[in-house]
């Protein structure tokens, strides 16, 4: 089941590291934005239109209007450069998805999960392995071919290199599944062909509490990889506000009084 992954998981893994690296390139250009290196229809094909007659100049028309506006082309960079870095970052820098989003695109996952509950002998542990897959591991795979893909965007010299590089992330989010697979498989009181673990089989062997442990264990790394990183952001946000707000005692001008 896991090597039915590798299509799909390459696939997808190629087209991120391509996504990823044209993001990059575009933050390059970000960094080094000058109105004076933008290219221009019009100037590109030397201001003669098709049918052979003479177009106006755009760059005229746009440059004035900057001047009208901001009062120069050196004010109008000033202050569109960090404009244009923070709306990047905030709309395509992040190199992943909300965490809501890979629940709307695993959801089917639920689905099979409730078809396979009703009236089997161990439905809830179906239930609660698979709502295990839908709220931990998938989106979990997903986050690490995400991060892997964006660290390792840049195209190798070598195209065989290239394909090895893609398979390598691909093997390692097939290892992910596999280690899910194999908690479950040890978790499982009904497997036969399980591993003995030997603090595995001291816990109770109820299957609705190994289901419980199942899917606890398998949501562990969702709540590493989306919700502390959100948590630490969120307190390095707050904190960098209250220093910009705070004013510091030095800072204070005290009024002189008057004779």
């Amino acid at each position: 089941m896991v090597a039915a992954f590798v299509p799909t998981f390459y696939l997808g893994i190629a087209s991120f590291r391509s996504y990823h690296y044209s993001i990059e390139i575009l933050r390059k250009q970000l960094q080094n934005f000058r109105l004076a290196e933008t290219k221009c229809n019009c100037c590109t094909v030397g201001h003669v239109a098709p049918d052979g007659s003479s177009m106006s100049c755009d760059r005229k028309v746009v440059e004035q209007c900057i001047c009208n506006w901001f009062g120069s082309i050196e004010e109008f960079e000033v202050f569109i450069v960090p404009l244009l870095r923070r709306t990047f970052e905030n709309e395509l820098g992040q190199h992943t998805f909300p965490y809501v989003y890979f629940l709307v695109v695993f959801c089917p996952v639920i689905w099979t999960g409730m078809d396979l509950s009703l009236g089997h002998r161990w439905g809830h542990w179906w239930m609660f392995q698979l709502t295990g897959f839908w709220l931990g591991i998938m989106p979990s795979v997903a986050k690490v071919g995400l991060y892997l893909s964006s660290f390792f965007c840049r195209p190798l010299p070598c195209r065989l290199c290239d394909m090895l590089l893609n398979l390598v992330i691909v093997l390692v989010l097939n290892l992910i599944w596999a280690a899910a697979i194999f908690i479950a498989a040890i978790l499982n009181p009904k497997n036969p062909h399980r591993m003995k673990v030997a603090w595995v089989d001291e816990l109770p062997k109820d299957m609705t509490i190994r289901a419980f442990l199942v899917l606890v264990a398998f949501c562990i790394p969702a709540v590493v990889l989306f919700f502390v990183p959100m948590v630490i952001r969120a307190v390095c946000s707050r904190l960098a506000r209250l220093t910009r707000n705070s004013v510091q005692p030095s800072q204070l001008q005290v009024p002189k009084n008057g004779p």
